[in-house]
């Protein structure tokens, strides 16, 4: 909002605390507390009594609707038919939101029923055993309201969204499959949304619900997630990123594990996501759908002993639900036996790498420090190459060495890595006219894979630029970060020592390589802690915002630090840390004097006006 509106540090102040709801109630009162101080309330009774008066009022209110729920479906004859109105309360209980859809349907002749009169609790447990890592709170709701909906044959559902709604847009899924079988309307709502469309698709829908004598026929979607990755002798598959997935993978064969990395996205690829998603999903997510029904589809393919692999998260950003949604296609297109492997990058994050063998991390980490180190040096050698084509050569010869290398698991890193170095500084290079530095932040996924973002940094590189891009260790280190900081808050101080050390122990064998390299990059050849990058991106963003946003603003002061002359921010359509870093850079660009920035939003599609 401060970026939006222009608040200067010399306009009005803004209050901005933190909640954490899922912390309980005694960690509320002391954000209260601390709220009410940045207020002038230094008292501690006074502010005391008002939150006890308020959670008070909040549990009366909650107890009354859970009775009038109670009354309003005791009344309901059988045979008679009820919508219920589904969606978050931000959207569902704003009259301006839903344009007073409630009363219009009352004028309708039908009872709309708020989600939140519904007694859910019942349906909760269920829904905790499909949707293990249902991590909003909205969409546990959702998704117990579709079991309850499904169950009764009263009851039918009017789903509420907007327009670029993230996670609306896995939860739509998701909730089909709950209802399957039985009818239900969605409504998107944009600021150009008007009632006459509204109401015939409400007549529309009310004729059908009114003929309907159905109970959903739920399709359960499985628990995709394995304590062993070596899930039967099968051979995993690695949906492409970058190219540390041929790392990966070859520290998993060294393992024991069959593993293959799949090749980079293409159009076909593109085309087979799109047609088995619906397109408001995040471009990774079609992108990795593609991907791997492309190898389903591929000769030879045998799924009897194929499973795939994909990372989980906790949220915020969408991207833990990627495997439910792959679990969901695997499922349609009949294909219920293949696993997929979700490797957890949270909780879970040490049981899965044990699982992989002793050597695995270790192995993996070195693996990818080198191949980071050979990134940096192929984007600040290639603009300045005297013969074209030679840089992307040697990369790609070093790259297959190294996944040798990594594969055999031997001791040899620290002697590849003084012959890499030889191997680069061997190209002769034309530095005598400096090129525009160029600084790319953004998604993880589109900023690191060529196609999704449609190959911009050889784009930039043709008009005369050389660009930055962060490596993968960026993100590594950031997950290892916030891992440590969940361990810390909940108590799981055995977890923490545990992570803690490994940090140590990957540094030491880090600083071991880079040091090879000590001279050849003009830019970050040493990292930043996370704990300096958060800190310099926590100008604009709170830290308690978890993901990328605040890692692609710490990343763009940096960039101004090392003398960058413009920043990129690569997003993909409706994502939700870039829509929040592509406000933030407006006053990033304000505070730093006009810098220059561009917003790069993908969605797969080739647009030549970028260009432009």
């Amino acid at each position: 909002m401060r970026s939006s509106i222009r608040i200067g540090d010399e306009g009005p102040k803004v209050l901005s605390p933190v909640f954490h709801a899922d912390r309980g109630r005694k960690w509320m009162e002391s954000a209260f507390l601390k709220l009410a101080r940045e207020m002038g309330v230094s008292s501690r009774g006074p502010v005391m009594k008002a939150v006890a008066v308020g959670f008070d009022a909040l549990d009366s209110f909650n107890e009354w609707q859970y009775r009038r729920g109670q009354e309003i479906l005791e009344q309901l004859k059988p045979g008679e038919k009820a919508v219920v109105i589904v969606g978050r309360s931000y959207n569902s209980c704003d009259p301006g939101m839903t344009l007073n859809l409630p009363e219009k349907l009352s004028e309708l002749g039908v009872l709309a029923i708020p989600l939140d009169f519904l007694p859910l609790k019942a349906y909760a447990r269920d829904v905790s055993s499909v949707h293990p890592n249902m991590y909003w709170k909205s969409g546990q709701k959702i998704m117990a309201a579709a079991r309850m909906i499904a169950n009764d044959p009263r009851l039918f559902g009017l789903y509420l969204t907007n327009f670029k709604c993230g996670p609306d847009s896995y939860l739509q899924k998701f909730f089909t499959k709950e209802t399957e079988g039985k009818p239900f309307l969605t409504i998107e709502i944009d600021e150009h949304s008007a009632d006459a469309g509204i109401i015939t698709r409400c007549e529309a829908f009310l004729d059908t619900i009114r003929n309907a004598k159905t109970r959903g026929v739920r399709k359960p979607i499985p628990e995709s997630s394995f304590a062993s990755a070596h899930v039967n002798g099968r051979t995993i598959y690695i949906p492409y990123m970058l190219d540390h997935g041929s790392i990966f993978a070859a520290a998993m064969r060294h393992c024991g594990v069959r593993a293959e990395a799949l090749p980079m996205t293409d159009e076909a690829s593109l085309e087979l996501g799109r047609k088995h998603t619906s397109g408001k999903e995040c471009l990774p997510s079609i992108i990795t759908t593609g991907d791997m029904v492309r190898k389903i589809y591929s000769p030879g393919f045998d799924c009897h002993r194929a499973a795939f692999f994909m990372p989980g998260a906790s949220g915020p950003c969408r991207f833990g639900q990627y495997n439910k949604l792959h679990r969901i296609v695997l499922d349609e297109l009949g294909m219920e036996e293949i696993p997929i492997f979700v490797f957890d990058q949270t909780q879970n994050f040490h049981q899965h790498v044990d699982s992989l063998g002793p050597s695995f991390r270790l192995l993996t980490w070195r693996g990818f420090v080198l191949l980071d180190l050979m990134q940096k040096m192929l984007l600040e050698r290639r603009p300045y190459e005297a013969n074209k084509g030679e840089v992307d050569s040697v990369y790609q010869e070093w790259l297959e060495l190294l996944v040798k290398l990594v594969e055999q698991g031997s001791n040899g890193f620290e002697a590849f890595a003084g012959r890499l170095r030889q191997a680069f500084d061997a190209i002769k290079i034309d530095k005598s006219v400096r090129k525009p530095r160029i600084g790319l932040v953004g998604e993880i996924f589109v900023r690191s894979n060529q196609f999704a973002n449609d190959f911009i940094i050889r784009k930039l590189e043709a008009l005369g630029a050389e660009c930055s891009l962060p490596p993968f260790e960026e993100w590594v280190d950031y997950i290892d970060y916030e891992r440590k900081r969940q361990y810390r808050l909940e108590g799981y101080w055995k977890k923490y020592v545990k992570q803690k050390l490994t940090e140590l122990i990957q540094e030491r064998a880090a600083d071991k390589l880079r040091r090879h390299f000590d001279g050849a990059l003009e830019h970050f050849g040493r990292e930043l802690p996370t704990s300096e990058i958060i800190a310099r991106g926590s100008a604009y963003l709170d830290d308690e915002i978890k993901g990328e946003a605040i890692l692609s603003m710490g990343r763009a002061v940096e960039y101004i630090e090392h003398d960058f002359h413009g920043v990129v921010n690569i997003m993909p359509f409706g994502c939700m840390p870039g829509t929040i870093t592509s406000s933030l850079l407006h006053q990033f660009r304000d505070r730093n004097g006009g810098f220059p920035m561009l917003n790069l939003v993908v969605d797969g599609t080739r647009d030549s006006g970028q260009e432009i």
